[in-house]
C-alpha cells in the first residue's frame, strides 16, 4: 500500500539539502464507511482490492430479541466467525476487526428476527492505485 509523504523542512534559512532536517509522516488515504446489513439481504460481501477495512462498530436496528454479526473472507471461505450478537438490551458494540487486501473480500453476515438490520461503520484505507483506477474510471463515464 502506497503513503502520501509530506517532507517539512526545520532549517529554512540553510542553502544546502545536505544541512536539512526532515521529518517524513506517512497520511494513508483513510474515509469513514458505513455499511448496512439487512437480515434479509444477508450476506453482504465486499471487495477488498486496494484497500482495508477497519470496522470499529455496530449497531442493531429495529429488532427483537438477539442480532447475530458474522463474517468470512475470501482467504478462509465457508469458515464463518461470530463478531458480536446484539440484545434489545446492548443493541451496540464496539469491534476492533480490521480486514486486509490479502483477505481478497469480506463477507458479512446478519441473522435474526425479520425486518432487521446491523449497521456497521469504521474507517477504510484506500491505496493510490485504487483512487488512480477510480480516477480512470469516472474519467472514461464523463
Amino acid at each position: 500500500m502506497k503513503y502520501h509523504v509530506h517532507i517539512h523542512t526545520t532549517q529554512e534559512s540553510v542553502s544546502s539539502i545536505e544541512d536539512r532536517t526532515f521529518s517524513i509522516f506517512l497520511m494513508p488515504r483513510e474515509e469513514f464507511f458505513g455499511l448496512p446489513v439487512p437480515v434479509e439481504a444477508s450476506p453482504v460481501k465486499v471487495s477488498l482490492r486496494g484497500k482495508a477495512l477497519h470496522v470499529t462498530q455496530v449497531a442493531g436496528v429495529n429488532f427483537k430479541g438477539k442480532l447475530r454479526l458474522e463474517v468470512a473472507t475470501g482467504r478462509n471461505e465457508g469458515i464463518k466467525f461470530v463478531l458480536a450478537v446484539l440484545t434489545e438490551n446492548n443493541p451496540q458494540t464496539v469491534l476492533d476487526a480490521t480486514f486486509f487486501e490479502n483477505d481478497k473480500s469480506v463477507v458479512f453476515y446478519a441473522t435474526g428476527s425479520k425486518g432487521a438490520s446491523l449497521h456497521l461503520t469504521g474507517v477504510v484505507v484506500k491505496s493510490d492505485e485504487t483512487e488512480e483506477e477510480e480516477e480512470e474510471e469516472n474519467d472514461e463515464e464523463i
